[in-house]
């Protein structure tokens, strides 16, 4: 859905597409890493705590939605610079910035 999103993105704001393995590898690591700190608290709640499926999803999603979202942000602030930018070098790092911004 991410991806998907990316794409959509780079279409409405007219941005050429081009496959560019690094971009879906950088945006999929991000992806991966929010979902990583939310399992590993879920086990950890199974494990360690004991509690049942249902309430260690939900005590994982409160507790790490805080987490996931400053990684977000971070990404997001981080790239916004280079999703404006025109000037020199845009051309290859302007799709990076907004797939990543856009996916998150």
């Amino acid at each position: 859905m991410a991806s998907a999103g990316g794409i959509l993105a780079l279409f409405v704001t007219g941005t050429h597409f081009s496959c560019r393995p690094r971009w879906l590898h950088l945006h999929l690591r991000i992806a991966v890493q929010d979902a990583i700190l939310v399992v590993t608290y879920f086990q950890r709640l199974r494990d360690v705590e004991g509690l049942s499926i249902v309430d260690a999803a939900r005590e994982a999603a409160e507790k790490r939605l805080r987490p996931c979202l400053m990684t977000t942000l971070v990404a997001m602030i981080g790239l916004f610079p280079a999703a404006v930018s025109n000037g020199i070098g845009s051309q290859t790092q302007k799709p990076l910035a907004i797939v990543v911004i856009a996916a998150r």
